[in-house]
């Protein structure tokens, strides 16, 4: 005997039912899911113009910084350039007056040579350096100046006690006084040596002549 199972009794499937709260959550996902074209439009439009803005500020940066170091770098290459210009300047300066002190000296030596007169001056200005009770002034002169001094001195000043001394190792418009103990270089190459050291400050080896020495 054959049993045969009746069918169980099936019941209709109801779609669940959809609250208003569910309905506009579905409604606003197919909306930004599914946008019309102009919104996507104005999204891509709004996208490019915050990217475009983001890089202008980022690049203003840059450029401001490039040109910050520029300045630095340029400031940095004109104060390396100014010092040497600086030394240049010194240079010129030192080497002008060198060159004035020169042309000088041969003025001097010449005018002296040409008007042997012109050593009195010199001679008077030295023993006015010269410490007083000096008993004897001796006064060596190359040979070819000594007369037209010695007539000078015995004419204009006859207060001191002068020895003309024709030393012909002397050179002409040369002039060395001896006054024991004391002595002074009198002659054009001393003043401008002298002088030298006034303008150029310090001493130079060759510049050195004694101006005054006691023993």
């Amino acid at each position: 005997m054959t049993n045969i199972k009746q069918p169980q009794s099936s019941q209709p499937w109801n779609l669940p039912p959809i609250g208003n709260t569910d309905s506009q959550s579905v409604a606003a996902f197919v909306r930004s899911t599914f946008s019309s074209p102009s919104s996507l439009d104005q999204q891509q439009d709004l996208a490019v113009e915050e990217g475009f803005q983001k890089g202008y500020e980022e690049g203003l940066l840059a450029a401001q910084n490039e040109v910050s170091q520029q300045q630095t770098d340029l400031t940095q290459t004109l104060e390396l350039l100014r010092n040497p210009l600086k030394q240049i300047d010194a240079q010129i300066e030192h080497e002008l007056v060198e060159l004035s002190l020169a042309v000088a000296k041969q003025i001097l030596r010449r005018e002296i040579k040409t008007e042997p007169q012109h050593i009195v001056g010199l001679i008077r200005t030295a023993v006015e350096q010269l410490p007083p009770g000096d008993p004897e002034i001796n006064i060596h002169l190359h040979p070819e100046d000594a007369g037209a001094v010695e007539k000078t001195l015995k004419k204009y000043d006859a207060n001191h006690q002068w020895n003309i001394i024709k030393d012909p190792a002397t050179h002409r418009t040369d002039c060395k006084i001896h006054a024991e103990p004391s002595f002074i270089d009198a002659s054009a190459e001393a003043i401008i040596n002298r002088l030298a050291v006034d303008i150029l400050g310090g001493e130079r080896s060759d510049d050195r002549p004694p101006t005054e020495q006691t023993n």
